[in-house]
């Protein structure tokens, strides 16, 4: 079982509500962060050990973003740098900085955010991408291909949308199936990682690998099992062919499974969804999800920085790494209900955030 842990998390305050005088008073902390409640003068949080906080109910100073020289990715203090490119340039996610949009590149923002070369802008299957009509692959430039989408006009797509792969065809997922065709048009590779967590196989014969339903092609890959298979986008509809089931799977995109009991899918760390019996659905870095096994121990016990100690919903958490505290959806602002606090991100964490309490 892979073990993570999450350290330097600073404890913030609670907010309290309480009375004023003999009447119930109702506080009002609308867009405040910190200090006292207008209406009833209790708390509405306290900033970070290295912030201040101002009489607006801002928190002021600490952590200083340093996003030069990058249009997306991690800021430096648990933010987002925003996306600053110019027309027709597109924030390459692994450099964080700003290339020519090209055949295949995303546009939002339809015809305009896409580059004279590719001036065409198609969705298809969940996406936008930039294209341009064809009639043939030559027509798309270097790895590219012409595709015919929905019996209509053809479209250039890129190497990435143009592999040979079919539903429930194996195809590369890290070191599984590595030599597998890539998937095709509107399809996505889904797989399980061969790290241990899905048995070994010493023989090196997927055959060692019966914990893995066979529909999703089991693999053995350097002594441990995995599976992959080309999956249909279910769309807003999430209308899938008989005998297959809309699962969310990639950031609450809906992919066509041929068994969703097949694989564990860790989709929702709060509330512990997608997990089988014993174990918990766990945020693992950027937007990444995984399973591990469950423990015992619930809100503010001792986990010892084991994380697989807390109950499902849980990480091992806290400034020690040594407190098991709730998960909480950062971005919607829930989670924390039950158990109080305030969530709050981490650095290197999408969206996701732990429960924190004061002492």
């Amino acid at each position: 079982m892979r073990k993570w842990f999450i350290f330097g998390v600073v404890v913030l305050a609670m907010a309290v509500y309480g009375c004023k005088g003999d009447s119930q008073c109702i506080p009002n902390c609308t867009g405040l962060k910190c200090g006292p409640d207008p209406e009833c003068g209790v708390s509405c949080g306290s900033c970070r050990q290295d912030q201040t906080c101002d009489d607006q109910g801002q928190c002021q100073g600490g952590c200083t973003p340093d996003c030069a020289g990058k249009c997306c990715g991690d800021d430096g203090c648990t933010g987002t740098c925003p996306n600053n490119c110019d027309a027709e340039f597109v924030c390459n996610p692994d450099t964080c900085e700003c290339e020519p949009c090209s055949l295949g590149s995303p546009c939002p923002g339809g015809d305009p955010d896409c580059p004279v070369d590719w001036p065409v802008c198609v969705a298809v299957y969940g996406d936008t991408l930039c294209s341009i009509t064809c009639e043939q692959d030559a027509d798309c430039g270097e790895g590219g291909c012409c595709l015919e989408l929905e019996e209509t006009e053809k479209y250039c797509f890129d190497a990435d949308r143009c592999g040979a792969g079919r539903v429930d065809d194996p195809c590369p997922f890290g070191n599984v199936h590595a030599d597998a065709a890539m998937c095709g048009l509107g399809l996505t590779c889904l797989g399980l990682a061969a790290n241990g967590g899905q048995g070994v196989c010493p023989s090196g014969s997927a055959a060692e690998c019966s914990g893995i339903n066979e529909k999703w092609n089991p693999d053995c890959a350097s002594g441990m099992c995995g599976a992959s298979l080309c999956a249909a986008y279910c769309g807003d509809e999430r209308s899938c062919p008989e005998d297959y089931f809309g699962t969310d799977v990639i950031s609450g995109r809906c992919y066509c499974v041929p068994d969703r009991e097949a694989v564990e899918m860790c989709i929702d760390p709060v509330n512990n969804i997608g997990c089988s019996e014993g174990n918990s659905c766990i945020p693992v870095g950027g937007a990444l999800l995984q399973c591990v096994t469950a423990g015992s121990r619930t809100t503010g016990e001792s986990c010892g920085g084991l994380l697989g100690d807390c109950i499902g919903g849980h990480v091992c958490a806290g400034s020690g790494g040594d407190t098991c505290l709730k998960i909480c959806d950062h971005d919607a602002d829930t989670g924390c209900e039950e158990t109080g606090g305030i969530c709050t991100s981490w650095q290197g964490i999408d969206r996701w955030g732990v429960c924190l309490v004061s002492d």
